[in-house]
């Protein structure tokens, strides 16, 4: 799949895959590990388009059209 994402998207810089299988018993340690993984991203958000805009101030169209992806809503409320 991420070689599809990458073929339909090539300017996405990285493609990430999470392999997560609901069959075994370590399920509950491979979803905390994924959720740790959507904070690192939402932190990051929030640090870059938040914390460090008293150093720059660049705004956003995506700011005003929030699209169905959950991650860009993170996005698009931290460039608010």
């Amino acid at each position: 799949m991420a070689a599809e994402i990458k073929a339909k998207h090539p300017k996405v810089p990285e493609v990430r895959t999470f392999v997560l299988d609901f069959a075994t018993e370590g399920l509950a340690a491979g979803i905390e590990a994924l959720k740790e993984v959507g904070e690192e991203l939402m932190r990051s958000l929030i640090r870059i388009n938040i914390e460090d805009c008293f150093i720059v101030n660049i705004g956003s169209a995506s700011a005003s059209v929030i699209p169905s992806d959950p991650m860009y809503s993170v996005y698009a409320t931290t460039k608010v």
